[in-house]
């Protein structure tokens, strides 16, 4: 049995110029990623139901008012919840380490300050940067804030030098965040958020990272790519910044333009509008839970459909073991759906995010210069 989607191109169509790539010989910048075991019971525990992990498009995406902008360098990531991968970055000089959220939905850099409140847990149990102790800091000083669905990030501007896979871009503007929502950041593996999406949905239009890159030459062309791994603990796969790597693929890219998916590394699901959701997850045997997805017998997982999704004339599928999540909680085996609900407020919306369930079986190149993305299958 087979559940067919089809999908119009993705989300990553508004022009913007770069600037031309310095003439050199291609090389690409790793950075490696780290895969952790599913957290879900942690979250339930700290009352937090599953639906609450919506983050961004609750509220951020009516900012974007439609709009949507979306050598080869390496980053390990590390993954969180089976959907929040994560890699290390410095800031400053001498440098102070971050984990991050290479994250394709937003666009700003951010992470906990040394000046939060003693009052804000979050904030305190994750490293934190002491503007300080460098010495090439540039104080900023503006007022900056994301809304999120669970809850308002607010801290200020600095200016600094930020390193990623061996890369060092100079005078980055990052938010220092003060205030974090409690719960969600509380339990989270991240220190912050690298935004790696277009300038247009930049808060205050700050200049994002791979802008920064891309304008400074450290890149010979504006492209980065993504290999998530669906196996084993440590390893979670990488980010590739200057292109893409074949060791991680095989096949041809089938490449999109146009605006009506959202191509998301740090969303965990597969959210689509509430009725198609619906109609999914019932034609899957799934059930309504208390934590906001839908739970499907682990016994009835091998006779599932596969679902196929059809972007730029070609098919692409998930198996059932692929879509169901599978956790421990309460000394009980649970077994959830992939598929989840959020109706995007207009003019966005509605709108598919394909998040790291679909990432982690395609390889993904985001070609910031064409404005186009690229799927091939991943090696597993």
């Amino acid at each position: 049995m087979w559940l067919l989607v089809s999908l119009l191109p993705v989300l990553f169509v508004l022009p913007v110029q770069f600037p031309p790539p310095v003439s050199c010989t291609l090389q690409l910048y790793r950075v490696p990623l780290r895969r952790f075991p599913s957290a879900r019971h942690r979250f339930e525990k700290l009352g937090i139901r599953m639906d609450r992990l919506r983050l961004k498009y609750a509220e951020e995406v009516s900012q974007f008012r439609g709009e949507w902008n979306s050598e080869v360098k390496s980053t390990p990531l590390s993954n969180y919840l089976d959907a929040q991968y994560f890699g290390p970055i410095t800031i400053g000089t001498p440098p102070q380490s971050f984990k991050v959220i290479f994250d394709t939905g937003s666009s700003n850099l951010w992470v906990p300050s040394a000046t939060c409140a003693s009052r804000m847990v979050a904030c305190r149990v994750h490293n934190r940067y002491f503007a300080k102790r460098s010495t090439s800091h540039q104080v900023r000083g503006d007022r900056f804030s994301i809304h999120y669905g669970s809850g308002s990030l607010f801290g200020f501007l600095s200016t600094d030098t930020v390193r990623v896979a061996g890369l060092e871009i100079q005078d980055q503007t990052f938010a220092e965040a003060t205030e974090m929502p409690g719960p969600i950041f509380l339990a989270a593996k991240f220190d912050g958020i690298f935004g790696l999406g277009y300038r247009s949905i930049s808060m205050q239009r700050i200049k994002p990272p791979f802008y920064a890159m891309t304008e400074q030459g450290l890149l010979t062309k504006p492209i980065f790519s993504v290999y998530l791994s669906r196996h084993g603990e440590k390893e979670g796969g990488a980010i590739f910044f200057g292109g893409s790597n074949p060791h991680y693929y095989t096949g041809n890219f089938t490449y999109v333009q146009g605006c009506e998916v959202i191509i998301d590394t740090g969303t965990s699901f597969l959210a689509l509008p509430y009725d198609q959701a619906i109609l999914i997850n019932e034609s899957i045997g799934g059930t309504p839970s208390s934590f906001g997805q839908f739970l499907v017998p682990c016994e009835s997982i091998s006779s599932l459909p596969k679902i196929t999704f059809t972007l730029g004339g070609r098919t692409f599928f998930l198996e059932s073991h692929e879509y169901v999540f599978r956790d421990i909680y309460q000394d009980r085996r649970i077994c959830s759906s992939a598929f989840i609900a959020v109706d995007l407020p207009s003019p966005s919306g509605p709108l598919w995010i394909l998040g790291d369930v679909f990432l982690g079986k395609y390889y993904t190149e985001f070609d910031m210069e064409r404005h186009r993305i690229g799927f091939a299958d991943a090696r597993s």
